[in-house]
């Protein structure tokens, strides 16, 4: 399911759907959660794993059959 910056564009999606804080990556979201290893940088990595995203995956699916709907005429 996650692959390349899927991560972080998720994140940045649920951030407009109003589900999290896009500049507190360590909270959950659609693209899973970050932690920062090196507090002194700033770079960010996947978190706890897939288990974050899978949990949501019935809403993010839900999503985009939303947006996917606008197509039909």
């Amino acid at each position: 399911m996650q692959e390349g910056d899927t991560p972080t564009f998720l994140h940045l999606i649920s951030a407009i759907n109003g589900l999290d804080d896009p500049d507190k990556p360590d909270q959950e979201s659609w693209g899973g959660q970050y932690q920062q290893r090196d507090p002194s940088r700033n770079h960010w990595y996947d978190g706890p794993g897939a288990i974050s995203v899978s949990k949501l995956l019935e809403q993010i699916q839900a999503d985009f059959a939303r947006s996917a709907d606008w197509m039909i005429p």
